[in-house]
């Protein structure tokens, strides 16, 4: 399946409104703070020539949620919700938030112009059917992560962010069923990128969209390159290598006398054991010098070190054999998540 777009989410904010009668909203009235002997009185806006106090006045509805704080106006649509599946089509996005607004007009007795309204937040999303369940694809999404990484907020996911952006992954198809109540939610192969950004000052530095006409007027390769750069942000396409940390000549002297202690005809293996156990290397010539300065014979010391060496060139060999199978492997998976969720958009820049 070819990766879906679209916009999941939006909010917009003015200061430019004009509010009727506050019948259907909900208010928030102030709250006496400790201390207070009396309630300080918010102003939140202005009816008929009346004030207006408190919080904030809001209303909840299926596809949006509207607030009045502060002498501002907002509201946050879904399209995807609306339109049923991701979209970034200027006429679907402007039919979506066009219906919305008569609603909030008819219901709300609140009137707004909606094409100079300031952008708050907007989510970009990819939706993608990938060749395995989206647990496959844990080790290279959690391997590529950065310092912003925060854990993660849905089944089988990972959520990058900061105070200005979020980058997101998760099982689309698995949090379908939480969000239809199923007990036993199946994982599936149909994986999401979100890309979220969260703050107006967020929006004016990375796109080059302002207003929600900005954003109907430019072409979607705009959006394409909005959502790219929070992949450039928050995740790290680069695994890391594992480093063998480097031993100290007394450790390594105390390491031998324990195994020979313990292990007095196989301390040679229970050396090999603990140092894959503990990413530790040791070469050849250092257990030598040790041993030696363990007095141990110079003959026994040949010996032991030619044994080294052979299970070290024989552990070795089965190494790059497993790991050749492996790196394959994660290559195959990166890929394939480069391909679907990155390349098709990256084009736009």
């Amino acid at each position: 399946m070819n990766p879906r777009f679209g916009i999941d989410k939006l909010k917009v904010f003015t200061p430019d409104f004009q509010l009727g009668e506050t019948l259907n909203w909900n208010h928030i009235p102030n709250k006496r703070k400790s201390g207070e002997l009396e309630t300080t009185h918010t102003p939140i806006t202005t009816v008929n020539s009346q004030v207006v106090s408190g919080e904030k006045l809001f209303y909840n509805a299926p596809h949006f949620v509207a607030e009045i704080k502060g002498g501002h106006f907002s509201v946050t649509i879904n399209p995807s919700k609306i339109h049923q599946s991701l979209t970034s089509d200027a006429n679907h996005i402007n039919e979506i938030t066009g219906s919305i607004q008569r609603e909030i007009r008819e219901n709300l007795s609140l009137d707004f112009d909606l094409s100079n309204s300031k952008l708050s937040r907007i989510d970009f999303a990819v939706d993608c059917e990938l060749n395995h369940n989206t647990s496959h694809y844990a080790e290279i999404i959690g391997g590529m992560r950065k310092k912003y990484n925060a854990g993660n907020e849905y089944p089988n996911g990972f959520l990058f962010k900061n105070t200005m952006h979020q980058l997101m992954t998760y099982d689309r198809g698995k949090k379908d069923e939480l969000d239809m109540g199923y007990k036993h939610p199946a994982e599936s192969n149909l994986m999401r990128f979100e890309a979220r950004y969260t703050k107006s000052k967020a929006i004016t530095s990375h796109c080059e969209f302002r207003s929600f006409s900005d954003l109907l007027e430019l072409p979607t390769e705009s959006m394409h390159r909005a959502y790219i750069k929070l992949i450039d942000l928050h995740w790290n396409p680069h695994q890391t290598d594992i480093e063998f940390k480097p031993l100290d000549a007394t450790v390594l002297m105390q390491i031998l006398e324990t195994a020979i202690q313990h292990y007095p005809r196989n301390y040679i293996q229970a050396i090999l054991l603990w140092t894959a156990q503990t990413n530790t290397g040791i070469n050849a010539k250092e257990l030598e010098t040790a041993l030696l300065h363990l007095g141990k014979h110079r003959t026994t010391v040949k010996k032991q070190v030619k044994q080294y060496n052979k299970m070290i060139t024989e552990i070795s060999f089965m190494n790059q054999r497993i790991n050749a199978e492996s790196i394959d492997m994660q290559i195959l998976k990166r890929s394939e998540l480069i391909n679907q969720f990155v390349n098709p958009f990256r084009q736009a820049i």
